[in-house]
């Protein structure tokens, strides 16, 4: 079997950045592998990871995933968690089979649960239009994601390390991320952990030598095919030349970059708790935006913008959406989001095709198309109405003046009679006095009894089978999450 010894070791050296021998250049003083293993379980032990865990190694068979294989194993031994390896088969090099081989003696060595996924990724990548790089990647996401919804317990172990955060980081800036890309990988991501984020590959193969022990080397490494082996190859020591720390430089731009984030995201969610949320997105007060400055307003929709689309996000979109506000009258889109202003206030939400729906409420509840909204229908009393008032989400009604219930969109033609108000409107006027955007409109369920709308959900309740002395049976619907 071809794989890497100790001999073989210096090979792998050359994908590291060359270290110059100057006296301003940085020295990379190696953790002996005890100290190494003690750190790495000091930051298993600050993730609170237990015996009750299941980690799951994403394991390539090459020098860094052994790297942090040996380390789980030597935690282990404190921590009696449960240990299994995930390798994946991409199909795409003569030598997958070798290294699909070395990861399955290893696993047999030493007694651990293993399972091996295939994949036709060079097909994928045509039939999606991704590159080879990025099909890889989704493939193996979609199948660690499997492996999570098996057990809340589950946890997927990466192998990444600070080169590859560097490299992340620079290639982002490359392709013209914001800050969000130029936060690069994070250290957990739901139950993804990387723990080698702030070790270098230097170290990880130091350890290697020091434990003796053997690795795959993927060949596809020496190739110039994705951006990320041609910035390894070719732009990362011409980097190196000016300035030997700009691996070091480019992770501290990550960190710093994660701080500015997470200021936008305080920002956005503090703006939000003062907008008035539905099920189609969010509205807020127009005069309360004009006093941000710009680059508040910028940070806000930028945070905004990112939560639904999290990328294609341009700065110049996002300049556009603030000048509209700050305008006060229009409407764009972007993606799947829309925004909306007037005189008063602004909505942003995401945007959709509505085809016309009509449902029967035979059952007791049923789910409001284009939301994640329940009605349910009930039998009241008086007492019930009194200690929970009607309001824009609850309505009670009196079941003898009642015809069959039915939810649905908006008609042509269709006229309401708002409570309160004295005689019909059309809906499409009512729409407006509410200033609901049209695009919006088709979108909103209304309750009819018979052929009459009774209760626009939301909004406002018809004067038609009102409760009064002589009701003997009170229906109530209620609209819930």
């Amino acid at each position: 079997m071809n794989v890497m010894t100790k001999s073989d070791l210096e090979r792998e050296r050359k994908q590291v950045i060359a270290i110059k021998k100057k006296p301003d250049a940085p020295v990379f003083l190696f953790l002996e592998g005890a100290n190494m293993e003690k750190r790495f379980l000091e930051k298993l032990k600050h993730w609170n990871i237990s015996e009750k865990d299941h980690i799951y190694l994403g394991a390539s068979g090459g020098g860094d995933s052994q790297a942090l294989l040996l380390l789980l194993l030597s935690a282990q031994k404190e921590i009696p968690f449960q240990l299994s390896l995930l390798h994946v088969h991409h199909g795409l090099r003569n030598t997958a089979d070798r290294d699909e081989a070395f990861v399955r003696a290893f696993a047999e060595k030493h007694h651990l649960s293993l399972r091996i996924f295939h994949g036709d990724v060079a097909n994928l990548a045509k039939e999606e239009g991704l590159s080879i790089e990025e099909a890889a990647r989704d493939f193996r996401c979609a199948l660690f994601l499997e492996v999570l919804e098996e057990n809340e317990r589950n946890k997927v172990f990466l192998a990444h390390h600070k080169q590859d955060q560097a490299e992340t980081v620079l290639m982002r800036m490359v392709r013209g991320s914001g800050i969000p890309g130029l936060t690069g990988m994070t250290p957990i991501r739901g139950r993804f952990y990387r723990p080698l984020l702030e070790t270098s590959k230097e170290e990880l193969l130091s350890y290697l030598k020091e434990k003796g022990e053997s690795f795959c080397y993927d060949e596809t490494n020496d190739s110039d095919f994705a951006l990320r082996n041609k910035l390894r190859h070719h732009i990362f020591p011409y980097l190196e030349s000016i300035n030997p720390k700009v691996v070091e430089n480019l992770c501290r731009l990550s960190v710093n970059a994660k701080e500015m984030w997470a200021l936008i995201q305080e920002i956005m969610e503090e703006e939000k708790k003062r907008g008035v949320q539905d099920m189609f997105g969010w509205t807020f007060q127009r005069r309360r935006f004009l006093d941000f400055s710009s680059a508040k307003a910028h940070a806000f929709l930028h945070g905004l913008l990112h939560e639904k689309l999290f990328k294609g996000i341009s700065r110049e979109q996002i300049l556009f959406w603030e000048e509209l506000i700050r305008r006060g009258e229009g409407e764009n889109s972007h993606g799947k989001m829309q925004l909306y202003v007037n005189r008063d206030s602004y909505f942003i939400g995401e945007k959709c095709d509505y085809p016309p729906y009509e449902v029967s409420l035979e059952k007791k509840n049923v789910e409001i198309p284009f939301s994640s909204l329940i009605l349910w229908v009930k039998s009241s009393n008086i007492e019930e109405m009194r200690s929970f008032p009607p309001n824009e989400h609850r309505i009670y009604a009196d079941k003898d003046k009642l015809e069959k219930f039915t939810l649905r969109n908006r008609r042509k033609g269709d006229v309401f009679s708002p409570f309160g108000f004295s005689g019909t409107k059309k809906l499409k006027d009512f729409f407006i006095d509410e200033k609901i955007p049209y695009w919006k409109r088709d979108a909103i369920p209304l309750l009819c009894s018979g052929k009459e709308i009774l209760w626009i959900p939301g909004y406002r309740r018809s004067d038609k089978a009102l409760v009064d002395e002589e009701t003997k049976e009170i229906v109530c619907v209620e609209e819930r999450r």
